[in-house]
């Protein structure tokens, strides 16, 4: 296992749970494992041919009864092998376990390409609001004060204008110079501005258009239409013109294997890098300046470097607060303390022979997905660690909030397990195998080894299939991250593309700047990074200050 861990051995230069060139096909379903709380799962038969396409169905929108297609896509053109594996050849288990009937005993199954009833895809924001769609107010005298009312001297204020056509005038102004800089102006406009919910909610509908490219998915109850307004302004201004919005570099100092993971941290000002190298490195990204006007070179921009982190590949990074998170293929996750040098505060070992492939962390807890089809559930305050195993294959991505915890596996299953209840209560079965998650105000998106992007509804944990998307990308698609204003996705083919959160997913960019595939992406506070084999690339908002930088 030392060996499988190096990688370096055997010249293995692909990921794992990324469906690498150096793939192989294995029989059966291997692996025996009791599903926690679960009973026996009805055996369910595909009648699809491999090659069929499904139809595209067509939802109406009640509230606008506008048709909101829906493009379910054709399968893969090749068939979709159903014992295909994505880890290499090298480091398989040599000997293969029986397929185990009863590991989702008591499951209920979800097709992943089941219909949506209508009243689920109620949008509220169709119907016609304040400042909605081509309602447009006809500005009258009686919106302006009288001659006695008016200052000495005559003059004609804002302040004297109705809320009418205040509403009106704000249509032309940005979301974010509405929110922090017209209602600071009195407890008038505040009252109007920062806490108007039929105004936004109109404005929001504006911006989405006429067309039903409504929102993903029922919104929350901490919803704030003000906020999603702001993101959707501020990724639409940077992202359609990421050229001059944005301050793009490449970094590699100090890095010298392939990065196969990325995160940042401390609202997007520092970046955290795992390469093949097994080495570990901050990089300050609030030191960058222009090169052309205030030039710093690049290695002033690393903070700390450790090639002692590891004994194996890193593959995956998280952080809470100054706590930074590794997983490798050592079967080690560690704990470091960023404000005291990088200190290994805790060193949590899964079991003997385990690469740890993903990490989803909170507060008190560590959630890893692990290649012996395990999900470790880490304690911090007292480091029990208890392994649970809810898949049949290696756990490839994982995800949660404090309802559930969502893993995706080789198995071509996405399992849902609920906290609460301290079981697997849902399960979706899939045609490709899932090998990016992300889970945000109700929103799954998920990517899968075709390249096409995937939405389920996690509304009251129904977790019904939206939609899937054909958004562009060639190869598998790597990494997915969901934003109140962008979904940002990574591919194999080279690729990050920036998309509109909605139902019908457009483009707003697709950025290019790594030679080969693309492993990791991240966004935190309008700062992007994205990991490949020729390092990080990074895009920088202009400016880092409230009035500026993104939500």
């Amino acid at each position: 296992m030392e060996e499988m861990c190096d990688g370096s051995k055997n010249g293995i230069q692909s990921k794992p749970g990324r469906m690498s060139e150096h793939c192989c096909s294995r029989p059966s379903d291997p692996g025996n494992g009791d599903v926690d709380g679960c009973s026996e799962l009805t055996n369910q038969s595909d009648s699809n041919s491999p090659n069929a396409a499904l139809s595209c169905n067509e939802f109406v929108c009640p509230k606008q009864n506008t048709a909101c297609p829906l493009n379910f896509l054709a399968r893969d053109k090749h068939g979709d092998k159903d014992n295909e594996s994505c880890l290499p050849i090298d480091i398989r288990q040599e000997e293969e376990d029986e397929y185990d009937p009863h590991l989702w005993d008591g499951v209920v199954p979800i097709e992943a390409k089941s219909d949506t009833d209508d009243e689920d895809l109620t949008c509220e924001f169709c119907s016609p609001r304040l400042g909605a769609g081509d309602q447009v107010w006809k500005i009258t005298e009686d919106h302006f004060a009288s001659d006695d009312d008016l200052e000495t001297g005559g003059e004609l204020t804002l302040g004297l204008l109705d809320d009418d056509a205040l509403f009106h005038i704000a249509r032309f102004l940005e979301s974010r110079t509405i929110r922090f800089t017209l209602s600071c102006v009195n407890k008038r406009f505040y009252s109007l501005f920062n806490r108007h919910a039929s105004f936004w909610k109109g404005r929001y509908a504006t911006q989405i258009g006429s067309k039903c490219r409504c929102p993903t998915v029922k919104t929350p109850v901490n919803f704030h239409v003000a906020d999603r307004c702001l993101a959707w302004d501020d990724n639409h201004r940077v992202w359609e013109s990421p050229d001059t919005q944005t301050r793009h570099f490449s970094y590699s100092h100090n890095i010298l294997g392939g990065v196969d993971a990325v995160h940042l941290m401390n609202k997007g000002q520092v970046a955290v890098t795992g390469d093949r190298n097994r080495q570990m490195n901050l990089i300050d990204l609030t030191k960058y300046s222009d090169p052309e006007t205030d030039p710093v070179p690049m290695k002033d921009l690393l903070t700390h470097a450790d090639t002692a982190t590891h004994n194996g590949w890193i593959w995956t990074i998280a952080s809470v607060d100054n706590m930074i998170f590794t997983g490798a293929w050592d079967m080690h996750v560690r704990q470091f303390d960023a404000g005291a040098g990088c200190q290994v505060v805790t060193d949590y070992k899964c079991q003997s022979s385990v690469a740890v492939l993903s990490l989803y962390t909170e507060q008190n807890d560590i959630f890893a997905g692990c290649f012996n089809k395990k999900v470790y559930f880490i304690d911090r305050r007292d480091s029990e660690i208890k392994p649970r195993t809810f898949h049949n294959r290696a756990v490839v991505c994982i995800t949660g909030n404090d309802k559930y915890i969502i893993s995706g596996s080789e198995d071509k299953r996405i399992s849902i397990f609920d906290r609460r209840a301290d079981k697997v209560f849902k399960m979706i079965k899939l045609e490709s195998l899932p090998l990016c998650l992300s889970y945000h105000d109700n929103q799954l998106w998920f990517g899968d080894r075709t390249g096409t992007l995937h939405l389920h509804d996690g509304t009251d944990g129904s977790f019904k299939h939206v939609g899937s998307y054909n958004i562009g990308h060639t190869k598998r698609l790597l990494g997915v991250i969901n934003t109140s204003g962008a979904v940002f996705t990574c591919s194999g083919d080279g690729t990050v593309k920036v998309l509109e959160p909605t139902r019908e997913p457009r483009v707003l960019a697709s950025l290019k700047s790594h030679k080969k595939e693309v492993a990791d992406v991240a966004y935190s506070h309008g700062v992007l990074a994205s990991a490949g084999d020729d390092g990080i690339s990074l895009w920088l908002p202009k400016h880092w200050d409230r009035n500026t930088y993104l939500l």
